[in-house]
């Protein structure tokens, strides 16, 4: 005989009766004879996990005289903040027009699925089905027989106590003759990233790279020309690591060092210098003859006066917008591509440009791109360019910026308060470009950073903007919910 479990219709007419308005189904109106529901056990469970929560569907029918139908409940518990998640839905004569809902919060001492011993607090409910179900909160656990919490627990095991899958089918490319870019194929469900190892031939020991979860390749820059490179990449999750991949080898691309002047000679070409009223700025444009340079240096001078290395651009450049000058004033500039380890291209052709009588400001400042190319030694990894933000409410600022990695892991987000210290607020993807910031005070001035970073190395910072947020009246009319990320 089936035990009534987790539904308890009230027995009395009066119950009913409300019920049955809401339903739409048809019941006795002599208002005499109670109509009870029995609810069978749970015949059907499924779980699933991950690092920040374990999520359960338990499903089972109900039988009743004229209410009947199936019942499904969707839980979860998130082991951060410790709340368990039970959303209840009753298909009223298995008619989906009449299924009722319960939602129930709790506050628990551990996952109450896994542990009979915790200890759950109510905090809060919602939902037409309030008045249909146990009261007990959350109330599943409490139904579940002991071999579906044993099989629940050995399914949790299962998950956390044993390492990911390995990647399959690594292959490496040459792309150039300082890259090579690795594919492989991610079989893994939860695997926290990957680790890369990578080795010159006849080298014992290799220099390892984490890349982030859910990743199927990536280019490994800033190699030595004509050089083999061994690689295997395995998975990472809950300390511990996944079997190595198979072994992917290849070849920089040559590159014949002895060549006659074959970097100096790819100069940049065509320089052209125009100031631009719409943007206030002196447009730079070239032409970027060089296959190997790490970057370009932008040389400029008054008229009379001597070159000074003004900025240091990212490689396959073509342009640069100057937004650092005096007015009425006349500019010279030239262009070269730079990389370490090798002598400088010959300079391109002079161009010149002349600022209005008037100071216009704008474009990107010096801080803005702080010279990378100190004495000949570039890093090859660039702060985030044209920083700039827009204040979108009272509560809410937007940050974008250009991309000009291809080998970060992502980018630090830092903002402070004024008087105060640095603080990091989020820490983006690869590839990324711009953020919300939310939940900041109305009409407050705050300052914000950025840098990129990877595994063992970071970019300088950015440019830093002071921006103040709307005052509550001014931004009113136009505050509305943005949806982002926080950290």
């Amino acid at each position: 005989m089936s035990r009534k479990m987790l539904f308890i219709l009230f027995t009395s007419w009066a119950s009913l009766c409300v019920v049955s308005v809401s339903l739409a189904v048809t019941l006795d109106t002599s208002g005499t004879y109670p109509y009870p529901v029995y609810c069978h056990e749970i015949t059907s469970i499924e779980a699933s996990f991950n690092m920040d929560r374990s999520n359960y569907t338990f499903q089972g029918y109900c039988d009743g005289n004229f209410l009947k139908g199936p019942y499904i409940i969707a839980a979860s518990w998130k082991k951060a903040d410790k709340k368990a998640l039970e959303v209840v839905q009753f298909v009223v004569n298995s008619n989906p027009d009449t299924t009722h809902e319960a939602y129930f919060t709790s506050t628990c001492t551990d996952d109450p699925w896994l542990n009979p011993s915790a200890q759950c607090s109510c905090v809060a409910t919602s939902g037409s089905l309030l008045g249909l179900v146990a009261p007990n909160c959350p109330f599943s656990p409490t139904h579940l027989r002991a071999n579906q919490i044993a099989s629940l627990n050995q399914q949790y095991q299962q998950y956390f106590g044993t390492p990911p899958e390995t990647p399959l089918n690594l292959t490496a490319e040459t792309t150039s003759i300082t890259k090579i870019t690795l594919t492989w194929q991610d079989v893994s469900n939860k695997e926290e990233g990957f680790s890369i190892e990578r080795k010159k031939e006849g080298e014992t020991t290799p220099h390892t790279i984490n890349v982030e979860k859910n990743t199927t390749s990536y280019t490994d820059s800033d190699l030595a020309y004509n050089t083999t490179y061994h690689y295997r990449i395995r998975s990472y999750f809950n300390s511990m690591m996944s079997d190595y991949s198979n072994e992917a080898v290849a070849n920089t691309q040559f590159f014949d060092p002895d060549l006659p002047n074959y970097f100096k000679y790819h100069a940049p070409t065509d320089l052209s210098a125009e100031y631009d009223t719409a943007t206030k700025t002196i447009h730079l444009e070239w032409k970027d003859n060089a296959t190997i340079e790490g970057g370009f240096k932008i040389d400029r001078k008054k008229a009379g006066g001597p070159y000074v290395i003004q900025y240091s651009v990212p490689q396959n450049s073509t342009s640069y917008d100057d937004g650092d000058y005096e007015s009425n004033t006349t500019y010279t500039y030239r262009v070269c591509a730079f990389r370490e380890g090798l002598e400088s291209t010959e300079y391109s052709n002079e161009a010149s440009a002349t600022t209005p009588i008037k100071e216009q400001t704008g474009g990107a400042k010096p801080d803005q791109l702080k010279l990378f190319h100190n004495a000949g030694a570039f890093s090859g990894f660039f702060p985030p360019m044209k920083f700039k933000i827009k204040v979108l409410s009272s509560e809410s600022v937007k940050l974008i910026w250009i991309d000009k990695n291809d080998n970060e892991m992502g980018y630090k987000i830092e903002r402070k308060t004024e008087g105060g210290s640095y603080v990091l607020i989020k820490t983006t993807a690869k590839d990324e470009e711009q953020f919300i910031d939310q939940n900041l005070q109305p009409q407050t001035v705050y300052y914000y950073r950025i840098k990129a970073f990877t595994s063992d190395k970071e970019s300088p910072y950015s440019k830093e903007i002071k921006v103040q947020t709307k005052g509550k009246k001014a931004s009113a009319k136009k505050d509305k919910s943005v949806k982002s990320s926080q950290p």
